[in-house]
């Protein structure tokens, strides 16, 4: 079944909800604030909601707020590790330090073999003159 609202039930439950402020209520009160706007909201709109459909809502919201506190805590528990985040920091740092002196020195090896295979073309070439040249004599 859809349940549908009026305009005037929907102005009812806006200001409900800002009278109630369920998003601002203190830490440990979120739930019981959240109660007060189901009850409030059936009184308002003189509808007769079904205590079934009411305990499902009540619930979502509560697994909503007991979710965003474990995500807050969880927030708050990263940020007080700051010297964890601080080491992981360093171990990048030095991860990106280490790969780049491994990309220095692989360019300065491919630089010095360029160079030592230019050098072996050049004796080549000279080898190859040197005997193209005895053997026109």
């Amino acid at each position: 079944m859809v349940f549908r609202f009026s305009t005037e039930q929907d102005c009812e439950m806006m200001r409900d909800l800002i009278r109630l402020k369920p998003f601002a209520a203190e830490r440990g009160t979120t739930l019981d604030v959240w109660d007060n706007v189901a009850k409030s909201l059936s009184t308002a709109l003189k509808v007769e909601l079904k205590k079934k459909k009411e305990a499902d809502l009540a619930q979502c919201a509560k697994d909503i707020v007991a979710e965003s506190n474990r995500r807050r805590a969880d927030r708050e528990a990263e940020l007080s590790d700051s010297d964890v985040s601080d080491g992981k920091q360093k171990q990048f740092d030095d991860g990106l330090a280490f790969e780049r002196e491994q990309a220095q020195a692989k360019l300065q090896f491919d630089m010095e073999v360029q160079a030592n295979n230019r050098n072996v073309i050049l004796e080549c070439a000279k080898n190859f003159s040197a005997a193209l040249a005895n053997k026109d004599e």
